[in-house]
């Protein structure tokens, strides 16, 4: 990619954090049902940027220059990782029937899966990734799991 690309790439990496950050900050000035909203919002948004994140380990595999034995875990965690979003996805959407600990765990599952995508990245893929987009994978992943604790922690209080 040219440099032009990877600071388009950079600008949009940086951008995605915006919701996360954003509804962080409005889950604890917002009073509670409309909390508990915007807490369903960020799961949602989780959700797409974790599938996404996780289409990258199948774009990965299908590189010529993957190792072979590498492969396999690559489109297990993808798929895997996108199945445990939409299992988030779907507590989120029953969470109106039960307690405020469904959501919770809902946000806590979503922030282990990024760190968890991050550390099999950091085995398999960063090799393969170019050195801007591991450095920025590196910076973002700790604010994005944050912002999940931070929801978890006021959820499961309401």
């Amino acid at each position: 990619m040219t440099e032009r690309a990877n600071n388009t790439a950079i600008i949009y990496g940086i951008a995605g954090l915006i919701p996360f950050v954003a509804c962080t900050i409005l889950v604890y000035f917002l009073p509670e049902p409309t909390a508990l909203l915007i807490a369903k919002v960020f799961v949602c948004y989780s959700t797409v940027i974790l599938s996404f994140l996780s289409g990258i380990l199948w774009g990965t595999a299908l590189q010529k220059d993957t190792m072979t034995n590498a492969k396999k875990p690559l489109f297990a965690v993808s798929i895997g990782m996108s199945l445990l979003a939409w299992v988030t996805l779907v507590i989120v959407m029953l969470s109106s029937q039960m307690s405020s600990f469904f959501l919770t765990a809902a946000i806590a599952i979503n922030a282990l899966a990024f760190y968890t995508l991050r550390v099999f990245e950091r085995r398999l893929c960063d090799i393969h990734y170019p050195e801007w987009f591991t450095q920025l994978r590196n910076w973002l992943t700790p604010i994005v799991v944050i912002s999940h604790f931070s929801i978890a922690a006021l959820v499961l209080n309401l």
